[in-house]
């Protein structure tokens, strides 16, 4: 994934979460990393895990976050301030 860097892909599936980090990397880099692997996603970004870590427990509590704002966001602009829909372009 080092080299994917700029690149976009429709589809990405990450597996094995639960054994980062590697143990002889340091946790802000593997962050950074996985980031950096989860924006290629264009379409679909699957994540996946078997074993539960410390790790897991940030990213899945990070992506709940941004989907939670993203569910706002997208009901935000789809309503006008009276609660209609607000006809489509």
């Amino acid at each position: 994934m080092h080299f994917s860097k700029g690149l976009e892909f429709p589809i990405v599936f990450i597996s094995g979460l639960g054994y980062l980090p590697h143990q002889d990397s340091q946790l802000q880099q593997e962050a950074r990393l996985l980031y950096v692997e989860m924006t290629r996603a264009t379409d679909r970004l699957t994540l996946t895990y078997h074993r539960a870590s410390d790790f897991v427990t940030k990213v899945v509590s990070s992506v709940e976050q941004v989907l939670k704002i993203a569910v706002v966001g997208l009901n935000m602009r789809k309503t006008n301030h009276y609660g209609s829909s607000v006809p489509k372009l």
